[in-house]
């Protein structure tokens, strides 16, 4: 059994962005104190991810490569501006879901 433990002040919240149609933009906003992120395919398809917009649906660097399986982590977040707390994201087949957890302080 997998047991998480949170820290006193720390919220855990997951997101699951449906990417319907292939190399579209798709994005989610992260929550405000956000400082940790793990982002996933549900299914067997890689992905690509970046803070930036007009990057991933392209594919136009800068972005990151989630290969199919794999996960993409960050920790020690310092977003500030609102626009720094938005991830976007493509995937080049249909119907797959972009999985999200991040990690916040109050």
């Amino acid at each position: 059994m997998s047991r998480a433990k949170i820290m006193a002040g720390r919220t855990i919240t997951c997101h699951q962005v449906d990417m319907a149609v292939i190399n579209t933009e798709y994005s989610q906003e992260l929550t405000q104190g956000t400082v940790g992120v793990v982002i996933q395919c549900s299914t067997a398809h890689a992905m690509r991810v970046s803070f930036e917009t007009g990057k991933v649906a392209g594919p136009t660097s800068p972005y990151w490569i989630v290969k199919s399986g794999d996960k993409l982590m960050f920790r020690g977040l310092l977003l500030l501006e609102e626009d720094q707390r938005i991830l976007y994201f493509a995937c080049a087949n249909a119907g797959s879901d972009c999985m999200i957890i991040e990690t916040s302080v109050s």
